[in-house]
């Protein structure tokens, strides 16, 4: 650093500086500095004094000038530090946010942890005492097996007592079988014996029919007559005609009631039941339509049952009897 001389200072002033600099006191900053050098100018002492002085003063100022130098490099230091620090406790700020934020999310977790773990707690209970269900279950069930291993026993002691049986009965069988067989041969033999039978009870019928039916032409038209003053010609059996097929009437005959013109349309059975009246209802259905007089319905037989009577009666049906005059 270049020094300065000092041509004339004070003796007060001077006085001054000796008594701060005995003390101890330094002259550090600028403005002591700038103090100094203007209470240095008004100072007058001798050549030799003048230098010693001056050459303390330039050694402080040296001192000084060091000092300030350290202060500023120290400054300098402090403001890059300052400025660090700054940016550090502003990222440590940062941090402890972001510390704070992770914290409390961790909070969150731990609480959702601990109701998680709750749950699987509940669950665990739960699960306990479902295992003990079915292990009560699995006890229940290997009961059952058991039983059931004894059922499956007895059944195939069952099964082989039925298998003996089941052969018993095939013997048994094939016998029944050899019978029926001799059993159908006799049917058959039976069965064109009933064939043989019919044929002569249908001719038996026939002539006990055509007998009764020559009774009939004989009693019936003076039945008519005296009970329902019905004249009338002989009896004829005749067919007629019908939707495209012919029927055949055993008694058929033409006569007058009153004046008007009726046809007598009868029928023999030697026993006259509700179903022989029936069939006679249902035989000659229809033949009014081809027909087209006043149609007396009969029926003649040795037998008339009351079930006979009641049908008759409801459908208009003449039944006599063999032995009614």
């Amino acid at each position: 650093m270049k020094k300065k001389k000092i041509k004339y200072i004070p003796e007060t002033k001077v006085s001054y500086v000796k008594d701060e600099m005995s003390a101890g006191n330094t002259f550090t900053g600028t403005n002591d500095y700038i103090q100094m050098r203007r209470l240095i100018k008004e100072m007058t002492f001798d050549r030799k004094e003048i230098r010693k002085i001056e050459k303390r003063i330039d050694k402080r100022v040296d001192r000084i000038y060091g000092i300030l130098e350290e202060i500023s490099e120290n400054q300098k230091r402090s403001e890059v530090r300052t400025d660090k620090l700054e940016n550090a406790v502003t990222e440590l700020a940062q941090a402890q946010k972001r510390t704070e934020e992770r914290v409390e999310e961790l909070a969150q977790a731990q609480k959702r942890t601990e109701e998680r773990v709750e749950e699987l707690a509940q669950a665990q209970k739960r699960t306990e005492e479902r295992v003990e269900e079915l292990a009560q279950a699995q006890k229940r069930t290997e009961e059952r097996v058991e039983e059931l291993a004894q059922a499956q026993k007895r059944t195939e002691e069952r099964v082989e007592e039925l298998a003996q049986a089941l052969q018993k009965l095939t013997s048994r069988v094939d016998t029944l079988t050899e019978n029926v067989n001799l059993l159908t041969k006799r049917v058959d033999v039976l069965t064109e014996a009933m064939q043989g039978l019919k044929k002569d009870l249908a001719g038996l019928s026939d002539t006990v029919g055509f007998s009764l039916e020559d009774i009939a032409k004989i009693v019936l038209p003076g039945y008519l007559e005296r009970h329902l003053k019905i004249k009338m010609g002989e009896f004829e059996r005749k067919f007629i005609k019908m939707n495209e097929k012919e029927i055949e009437i055993n008694l058929y005959g033409e006569g007058t009631l009153d004046s008007e013109k009726v046809v007598i349309i009868g029928e023999s059975k030697s026993k006259i039941g509700n179903e022989a009246v029936r069939k006679f209802i249902k035989d000659i259905e229809g033949i009014e339509k081809v027909i087209n007089n006043k149609i007396i319905k009969v029926m003649f037989g040795y037998v008339i049952y009351p079930s006979a009577k009641e049908i008759g009666d409801k459908e208009n049906i003449i039944l006599v009897a063999s032995y009614q005059r």
